[in-house]
């Protein structure tokens, strides 16, 4: 017995729809950390970059 080809379209529609939901969620988290890293370099310069960097290393040691 042959598998429908319209159950079989769908079920791998739907398993890329959720593979590519997982790794765009990544990508966003990713893109916003960046981004909310270089707003305050630009508009404070690259202070509060050097303020952050002597924190985390103060925080480790």
């Amino acid at each position: 017995m042959t598998p429908n080809p319209f159950l079989k379209y769908i079920i791998k529609e739907a398993v890329q729809a959720l593979e590519t939901r997982v790794d765009s969620g990544k990508k966003e988290k990713k893109r916003h950390a960046f981004r909310a890293e270089r707003i305050g370099v630009r508009w404070f310069g690259l202070l509060p970059l050097s303020f952050k960097m002597v924190w985390q290393k103060r925080k480790k040691s």
